[in-house]
């Protein structure tokens, strides 16, 4: 939470008090409050919310203000000789009078004076000119060391150069120079929570309100880097004491608004804000973030009310229509969300690419990926060095079937792309559905050299080295994925399966074992590891625990429900087991094992001819090596069926 730009207009640093040198003097003798307001402006850190329309209405006045400036500039420095020779009315700014006569302060400017580059860099400043300004001032600042002020000015046209050090360097020599000027002290600690010294911005900062304990803007500065730091209490207790200070102002009420928003804590959120609202009605920003809150909360239509009431105000304003359509997206009201994205795109014109993104987007959630597409190479076209949109791009012709066209989108997508671990995956995967899995083994393993961190692209090139039965590889594959993540289990899932595919039915169930522990819920781990029990004839009971707690995570799983079928079958069970297989093979008509296993419980049961029916599916569906192990069922059964029966004696 930072100080917005309305309150720069309420600003009135303290260290006014204290005039060090003409420099101060000038501008407060020269220019009105809203030109003192441009030059003491602070830079503060990221993140700042502005409300700039009550400071200006509009830039034509601010570019008006700064000609003006210029002008005054100008004029001052052509008659300023003249005007100081004579004890003209210019020369007042600059003069301090003394006992003896006048001061040293009556010379006139010259390039030797630091006078003179003090009014070049301020002239530079207001031109544009960054790097004509500082060197002014730097000039100014070598002939006037000893001017707190000059450095201030310095540190702040440094810092808008993004030349961090050098600001530090200069903000605290201004603070040296005048530790008890809080506009100097308020920019060091600017600086210090800008570049996360945390400790030693909040010391500065409570130094500020131990010398002006009457100024708002270092409380709210402290009390978001208490908040930063999980000390809610102290922030909520510094704005509270704000509000008590000034409680017909809605910056206060606004800021414990948002502090509540932080924590969680909607509802004292929303009362807040609402305050603010109270006294500041015309407010945008606190409407947008009373939505924002709402949205939290959970409260998504009177957010929705709240966007299109600012609508009406404002049917221009792009943030607020935007933030609609995102609303619209969250509750999958996708018609209405395109319905808002596409004004927004009409209003945007050429630079209205990120809506034509979010349009694509939309599409592609809603499958319509001839559409997504369209949007797609629209935001390609503008910008074509936008790999993530190159993926999305290929990702929709994926869905849509053209799979050459997305074999193409994701070739292009470099290393140094975010997207590169995903495309490469992709890449790949088309390789392989195509039976060239070893040039879909190349892609993985380049990409892996070129981004080794990667857990992602070790998985994969797990997977397709399982595929092509290279188990060895695929495990060592899986342990450099495992070596990497931060989710392991899905990986050690991979990992047991292995195992067991190898062969090591001790290592497979001790990892499965781990799975489960990792992820109780895990009904996949929960569902192999008690068949795996059940298929091999141990720990029936538990492996019925573990599968009948796998059903209820996924009641409608086929699979799973085969599982639950063979362990009762494997103990004696066969009535019970009938009835779940008979379930699987409904959800999987066209498992071999599921048939197998179906085939087994009609023959237990005496149903000789079903049995028979389910063997013959499961021998058409099976693997080659598993053929003649159901053709034997097939040939008992048929001849116990056709066996001429016994006479009866």
């Amino acid at each position: 939470m930072l100080l917005p730009e309305v309150l720069r207009e309420q600003e009135a640093i303290r260290g006014d008090s204290q005039p060090e040198r003409p420099y101060r003097r000038f501008i407060d003798a020269t220019f009105p409050a809203v030109l003192k307001m441009i030059w003491r402006r602070t830079f503060t850190i990221e993140g700042i919310e502005r409300e700039t329309k009550k400071a200006y209405r509009t830039n034509r006045m601010r570019l008006l203000l700064s000609e003006v400036l210029i002008a005054l500039l100008a004029v001052w420095a052509l008659c300023f000789p003249a005007c100081a020779r004579k004890g003209g009315p210019l020369s007042s700014p600059w003069r301090e009078e003394t006992a003896s006569g006048p001061s040293q302060e009556e010379k006139e400017p010259e390039p030797g004076n630091a006078y003179y580059y003090f009014l070049v860099g301020y002239s530079e400043a207001l031109k544009g000119n960054l790097p004509g300004s500082i060197r002014a001032y730097e000039q100014a600042v070598r002939l006037d060391p000893n001017s707190a002020h000059l450095r201030v000015s310095l540190a702040r046209l440094y810092l808008q150069n993004g030349q961090i050090d050098l600001a530090l360097q200069e903000a605290r020599a201004a603070v040296d120079l005048a530790p008890q000027d809080p506009s100097a002290l308020l920019l060091l600690a600017g600086i210090y929570s800008a570049t996360n010294k945390v400790e030693e911005a909040i010391r500065t900062y409570e130094r500020v309100l131990e010398i002006d304990p009457e100024m708002d803007k270092p409380r709210l500065f402290l009390s978001s880097l208490y908040a930063a730091s999980g000390e809610y209490v102290k922030a909520v207790g510094l704005l509270e004491e704000m509000i008590r200070r000034s409680p017909d102002s809605f910056i206060g009420y606004y800021y414990l608004g948002r502090l509540y928003a932080e924590q969680g804590l909607y509802g004292r959120a929303v009362e807040f804000l609402g305050k603010a609202l109270d006294l500041s009605p015309e407010s945008e920003v606190i409407l947008l973030d009373l939505a924002r809150v709402y949205e939290l909360q959970g409260n998504t239509e009177r957010a929705i009310q709240i966007y299109k009431q600012l609508l009406e105000e404002n049917p221009g304003n792009l943030l607020v229509r935007d933030r609609l359509g995102q609303v619209y997206v969250s509750q999958k009201r996708f018609d209405e969300a395109l319905k808002e994205l596409k004004t927004l795109g009409s209003m945007a014109g050429p630079n209205g690419t990120d809506v034509h993104l979010k349009i694509g987007l939309i599409y592609f959630e809603q499958k319509r990926f001839d559409l997504a597409i369209q949007e797609f190479l629209i935001v390609l076209a503008a910008r074509p060095d936008d790999h993530k949109v190159r993926y999305f791009l290929g990702s929709a012709y994926l869905e849509n079937g053209e799979k050459e066209a997305a074999k193409s989108c994701f070739e292009k997508v470099p290393p140094e792309a975010e997207v590169y671990a995903e495309s490469r995956i992709y890449l790949a995967y088309l390789l392989s559905e195509t039976n060239r899995l070893d040039e879909s083994i190349a892609v993985m393993e380049e990409a892996v050299r070129y981004h080794p961190e990667k857990d992602n692209l070790w998985g994969y090139l797990g997977t397709l080295y399982e595929q092509k039965e290279e188990y060895d590889r695929a495990i060592d594959s899986i342990q450099k994925a495992l070596e990497r993540t931060q989710d392991p289990a899905k990986y050690l899932f991979s990992l047991g399966v292995l195992y067991d595919k190898k062969g090591n039915l001790q290592e497979s169930i001790d990892v499965m074992k781990r799975v489960v522990e990792l992820e109780p819920d895990n009904a996949d781990a929960l569902n192999y590891l008690g068949y795996t029990y059940a298929d091999k004839g141990i720990h029936l009971e538990e492996a019925e625990k573990l599968i009948r707690r796998a059903v209820e995570l996924k009641p409608d799983d086929g699979y799973i429900l085969d599982s639950l079928g063979w362990v009762l079958f494997r103990q004696g069970q066969y009535g019970e087991a009938l009835r779940f297989l008979e379930k699987a093979i409904a959800l999987v008509p066209d498992d071999p094992v599921i048939l197998e296993h179906l085939g087994d419980a009609y023959e237990k049961t005496g149903a000789l001819a079903e049995a028979v029916t389910a063997y013959r599916k499961a021998q058409e569906k099976a693997k080659e090596e598993d053929r003649e192990k159901i053709g034997e069922k097939i040939r008992d059964l048929e001849s116990r069926i056709h066996a001429p029966s016994k006479p009866s004696r």
